[in-house]
């Protein structure tokens, strides 16, 4: 690759670089949470949430929850989650020019190999739900 390493102490923090986006950035365990309430289309209380993700203890899911709460991504209604926006493309988006970025990855034929990766991964998901 043609571009110089930014040694970790010059790099933005994730942070920063999600506050100039303006979109932020979810950590994995936070992703899973913002997928299963995104996809469920009515509120989810924390029970909710733990029994779509029974991987993650209780404790971390209230936590998880109620920092994406204080970040924007999530809202409450009485007892209930639901996404603070009704579009996930701009997290996502934010989500994959972030592994991007990390990975360094800006050369035609790693982008192109990307392409085919994510091509047979959409071929594999269509076919499945035909079936």
């Amino acid at each position: 690759m043609n571009n110089p390493i930014i040694p970790p102490a010059d790099r933005p923090s994730l942070k920063e670089t999600a506050s100039e986006s303006g979109t932020h950035l979810l950590a994995p365990s936070e992703w899973l949470i913002f997928r299963v309430v995104y996809r469920s289309r009515e509120p989810m209380t924390l029970d909710d949430i733990g029994r779509s993700l029974p991987a993650l203890p209780p404790t971390t899911v209230r936590t998880l929850v109620d920092r994406m709460y204080q970040r924007g991504i999530l809202r409450q209604i009485r007892e209930s989650w639901v996404p603070a926006t009704q579009d996930d493309s701009s997290i996502l988006c934010r989500a994959f020019e972030n592994f991007l970025e990390s990975f360094d990855l800006d050369e035609p034929e790693e982008l192109t190999t990307l392409i085919h990766v994510l091509e047979s991964r959409l071929r594999r998901v269509l076919t499945a739900r035909r079936t």
